[in-house]
């Protein structure tokens, strides 16, 4: 619904990622078609929490990022049937590159007479200053995180300093747990071994990367390969 209000207000270069299904090969995927993204998830924390999550996967793809800031609470559909597609247009037009957005969060979302909470709210942001490959820009946005979270310069300076001489960034990401493969992996791989029709329409459109990041990407594989030299497409072959 979100993606139909957006077309509907005039919006033709837009994608539903569903929110915290967005992946790698989504990312290189949108990369053929643009350099520049405008993220604009829920207003929510489920929403902020996508946000950041993409956030790493476009910028590894070099993309420009800015993100819409939604009110709490409000999705795009929600936004434009009550303020209007104009209104929504100048929040895209006024929306933060990716740093300013998740600076603001942090400052709004926090509260800065804690401490504690202000160290978190430095760590949250200062991975993805590090990431940052010009020397200015860091120094910069380090004194922009500084004046948000009312902290010294020189504090947050040091910080980056100590962030960036180690081997990662002050939080460091946990790999990612194994899991069960989504229903809609499960359902396409049963549609495969039903469907010879649906075989060979997926050999004719499907490219390695659109499996990457998939629990089924070697099953896919082996249906498709099995098809190509005219071999029965069964379970006991598949296995």
């Amino acid at each position: 619904l979100d993606l139909a209000a957006l077309v509907q207000a005039g919006y033709e270069n837009v994608v539903a990622s569903l929110g915290t299904a967005f992946t790698a090969a989504q990312a290189r995927r949108l990369a053929r078609y643009s350099e520049r993204v405008v993220i604009s998830y829920d207003g929510d924390a489920a929403g902020a929490a996508a946000t950041v999550r993409s956030l790493d996967l476009l910028l590894e793809k070099n993309f420009e990022v800015r993100v819409v800031d939604l009110p709490a609470g409000v999705d795009p559909d929600d936004y434009i049937r009550d303020k209007g597609a104009d209104a929504y247009r100048s929040l895209v037009r006024e929306a933060p590159e990716y740093l300013e957005y998740l600076v603001r969060r942090e400052a709004r979302t926090r509260d800065l007479n804690q401490v504690g909470e202000k160290t978190a709210a430095v760590n949250a942001v200062l991975p993805h200053i590090c990431k940052l490959a010009n020397a200015i820009q860091r120094a910069s946005w380090a004194g922009r995180l500084a004046d948000a979270l009312l902290i010294e310069d020189g504090l947050v300076l040091q910080e980056l300093r100590t962030a960036l001489k180690a081997t990662q960034p002050a939080i460091r990401h946990r790999p990612r747990p194994s899991r069960e493969p989504r229903e809609a992996e499960a359902r396409m791989v049963n549609l495969l071994l039903r469907s010879k029709d649906e075989r060979q329409r997926l050999a004719d459109r499907m490219e390695r990367e659109d499996l990457e990041d998939t629990q089924v990407a070697s099953i896919i594989q082996t249906i498709l390969r099995l098809e190509s030299e005219g071999r029965t497409v069964d379970h006991p072959n598949v296995l």
